[in-house]
């Protein structure tokens, strides 16, 4: 259900090096906030902006630093929105796409997604990217919003449906 160490540790150095690039080129970035909040608004702004990708891997080159290819493609990829987390399996963390034409099966870096949130059954905004083979979340969670058993219910319905129309995947 988690990613290997080794691939877990070099995502998040080389993400964490690529979204601090991007805040670095705001006007804002002078205000010192934590690395979540920091890496929250820069993949926030590099979604509505894809171009800051190439901006903040030019500037890390010019200062001498080296991001590893495969991060850089797993967030020129990166799926930022509201996602339907559904729960925890022992191979993956459920996750149904909003559209409810699509499921994912997905991993988490250092911890499960329901230990980062407190539980099961939650909407909320996070990042699905693709890392060497795997789905997984970066680990980044804001506007958690819980559901009641109802719509537990009814979306655990919707995601077997979307599964038994081969809507499952593993990867994107």
């Amino acid at each position: 259900m988690l990613v290997d160490p080794n691939s877990a540790l070099s995502f998040i150095r080389g993400y964490t090096d690529l979204m601090a690039a991007i805040y670095a080129s705001y006007p804002e970035h002078k205000k010192r906030i934590s690395v979540v909040d920091l890496v929250a608004a820069a993949r926030a702004r590099c979604a509505a902006d894809p171009l800051l990708l190439d901006a903040a891997v030019s500037s890390l080159e010019a200062r001498g630093e080296r991001v590893e290819t495969e991060v850089v493609r797993a967030v020129r990829d990166m799926r930022l929105k509201q996602w339907i987390f559904l729960r925890d399996t022992k191979r993956y963390s459920l996750f149904l796409d909003p559209n409810a034409q699509s499921a994912y099966g997905v991993l988490g870096l250092t911890q499960r997604v329901r230990d980062i949130i407190g539980g099961s059954g939650v909407i909320l905004e996070t990042a699905i990217v693709r890392y060497r083979g795997y789905l997984i979340c970066d680990g980044v969670v804001s506007k958690a919003v819980w559901l009641g058993p109802n719509y537990r219910r009814d979306f655990a319905a919707l995601f077997a449906k979307v599964r038994k129309n081969g809507a499952f995947h593993e990867a994107y």
